[in-house]
């Protein structure tokens, strides 16, 4: 894992989102809608956003489908490994940006990463990035996985899903399922940083979550800490 001060950041846009039909349209001139990064352009507030993979092994015309939608800004779930796939991009002072693909799990935030562009070498939305993605899909054994859109937290706070909504509470998110409230873990961040929720998806089941955290390092700027985004999953029962 890296260190706070060299933690990935989104890419053009890490994304999340809420499950519609996990069927990938056949379209193939359907390309994956720009999710917000941060900072970034800001997505579809629709909590209902279609997932773009099928359930099982996919063509090669497909993982590219779904390669290109990590790359663009999408998330992915794995219910073989009960883990979240990201691809965002990380700074490196002095250098640039590279690209990073990674599996979020309950216990490691990038489990199985791998560097897919070493920093200033290329730019994330690159379609040259499209084929080192594909190797790291196969070689993670991801080739199963469903992609989703993003859901943003709003103004107030709150993440609509369409299994209920998350809230963020200075130091902790709430699940609100209904009338029923439950308080997720709470956030432990370096001192040297404010988090605040930016964006949140949730599992085929609504059984897991994952929000993605701004991390902002403010006056510690100058100290060598960067801005960035910390993943985290949660258990929503």
């Amino acid at each position: 894992m890296m260190s706070f001060m060299k933690r990935p950041a989104l890419a053009g846009a890490l994304l999340i989102a809420g499950c519609g039909s996990i069927e990938a349209p056949d379209d193939a001139s359907e390309t994956p809608q720009r999710a917000a990064s941060v900072p970034g352009p800001a997505p579809s507030d629709s909590a209902a956003a279609s997932a773009s993979a099928e359930v099982g092994p996919q063509t090669d015309e497909k993982l590219e489908r779904t390669a290109e939608r990590l790359l663009s800004g999408w998330v992915g779930w794995d219910p073989t490994r009960t883990a979240f796939v990201v691809v965002t991009s990380f700074s490196q002072e002095g250098t640039g940006q590279g690209v990073i693909a990674a599996v979020v799990t309950e216990e490691v935030d990038y489990d199985g990463q791998d560097v897919l562009c070493d920093p200033g070498a290329c730019d994330a939305s690159s379609p040259a990035l499209v084929t080192p993605t594909m190797s790291w899909l196969k070689k993670e054994k991801l080739e199963s996985i469903v992609v989703f859109e993003p859901v943003v937290f709003g103004p107030g706070g709150a993440a609509v899903l369409p299994g209920g909504k998350l809230v963020w509470k200075k130091d902790h998110v709430d699940s609100v399922r209904g009338f029923k409230i439950t308080s997720l873990p709470k956030l432990e961040v370096g001192k040297e940083f404010s988090a605040t929720p930016a964006q949140a998806a949730q599992s085929p089941d609504g059984a897991f979550a994952l929000v993605l955290f701004r991390m902002d390092p403010g006056e510690n700027y100058k100290d060598g800490f960067n801005p960035h985004v910390e993943p985290r999953m949660y258990r929503t029962p």
